[in-house]
């Protein structure tokens, strides 16, 4: 079931038949079964998806019979295909929020809790692992955020000719309808 917000749709889109696909090997792998395009994936991925494993959902399946495996395509091929449902963050929070199932198994980022608890607060989830827990989302917080607007520090600096082809590219993925 494909629900990747418009990763397909933007590879798709692109007039070549090879695409070069950073960052995530495990989304490339997922994006690369919807598309006759040659897809060229860097090896590169998100520590905290990619360690969960085929062994964390079995158990988390046998304690949970009756929950639905929701999953995000940027774990581990072999743990994507044991989803009920694959798909990106927004997609996991709406599919969980819309269906009749009350118990899920999560395989994405544990920040996502919070989303699905609040739309969902009669349901219940169990993440597929405990150390689905991203260091680097967690460097972030409101704090910082209110201090950051507030003092408009640190201001970072892009070269304009990078910045330029960066909002390029930006702007037309965002056009892929």
């Amino acid at each position: 079931m494909l629900h990747v917000a418009n990763a397909v749709k933007v590879v798709n889109s692109v007039d070549s038949d090879e695409i070069i696909w950073v960052p995530d090997k495990n989304l490339g792998d997922y994006v690369s079964k919807f598309t006759n395009k040659k897809m060229i994936i860097w090896e590169g991925y998100c520590n905290t998806h990619d360690m969960l494993t085929v062994k964390d959902v079995e158990e988390m399946k046998a304690m949970y019979p009756n929950a639905q495996f929701v999953v995000h395509p940027e774990c581990r091929p072999e743990v994507v295909k044991l989803g009920d449902f694959v798909g990106s963050t927004t997609a996991i929070i709406k599919y969980c929020r819309e269906s009749d199932c009350q118990e899920f198994i999560v395989g994405t980022e544990d920040g996502t809790g919070y989303q699905l608890r609040k739309d969902s607060p009669h349901k219940t989830f169990h993440f597929a692992t405990k150390y689905l827990v991203c260091p680097n989302m967690k460097v972030n917080n409101l704090k910082k955020v209110a201090r950051c607007l507030e003092t408009m520090q640190p201001e970072i600096f892009v070269p304009e000719d990078v910045a330029n082809k960066a909002r390029l590219s930006l702007e037309r993925m965002l056009q892929v309808k």
